[in-house]
């Protein structure tokens, strides 16, 4: 037994020489992947740490939302890895540049896919880069309860507008009304106070804008 673990330290005959890779993502570059781990190669697969490796990917690629790792020995590793999906296109008001954002809010290396939404971004400046963090799950989630829920109200959402500075939707109707929402509130409570206005605004008929950042109140053009 202690010469097979003094033969196990040693030798060359157990360090990681090969990583192979399964994933989700055809726009996942395994070369790419194989780079970020240059420094791996070489080392002993009885003593090399899985999570060493996990942090090593999740800081290189942050689209990573899972990393499976397994042995294949003497000399090889298999990777699982599983990119967040797709959440909606984003176009840049500031560049006209086009980009997807994962449904973590990271965008993704992939080209625009006309299957998804496309959100249009104000207030930011700089250019929207592969593997940024963009904004957070849960701003994008209330986007989209945001569309969902004026939807049922029979207002058609034609362009949704994401302020990035202020942290604000504005949802645009086809018929041409803005409406103002405060992505850092519930969502919820801000959609519903259109039940309570309906008395006093026909929303089938075209405004300016509707504001519903305000708690408790309701403002309109």
């Amino acid at each position: 037994m202690v010469g097979f673990l003094l033969f196990a330290f040693f030798s060359p005959f157990f360090t990681l020489k090969k990583i192979s890779i399964e994933r989700n993502s055809a726009d996942l570059d395994a070369t790419e992947i194989e780079s970020a781990l240059q420094n791996f190669f070489g080392e002993n697969l009885f003593f090399l740490p899985h999570e060493n490796l996990r942090a090593a990917l999740f800081k290189k690629f942050p689209e990573f939302r899972a990393v499976q790792i397994s042995e294949n020995w003497p000399d090889a590793l298999k990777l699982k890895i599983e990119v967040a999906p797709p959440a909606a296109n984003l176009l840049n008001s500031s560049d006209a540049n086009f980009s997807v954002v994962s449904d973590d809010g990271v965008i993704l290396s992939q080209n625009p896919d006309e299957n998804l939404l496309t959100i249009k971004i104000l207030q930011h400046e700089k250019n929207i880069l592969p593997r940024q963090k963009f904004t957070e799950k849960k701003i994008l989630e209330k986007i989209f309860a945001a569309k969902n829920l004026l939807e049922k109200k029979n207002l058609k959402i034609a362009e949704l507008h994401f302020l990035h500075a202020a942290i604000e939707l504005h949802a645009i109707a086809e018929n041409g009304t803005n409406f103002w929402i405060d992505l850092q509130q519930p969502i919820l409570p801000q959609i519903e106070k259109l039940d309570r206005a309906a008395e006093k605004i026909d929303l089938q008929k075209k405004f300016d804008h509707i504001d519903l950042r305000i708690p408790k109140k309701i403002f309109w053009e």
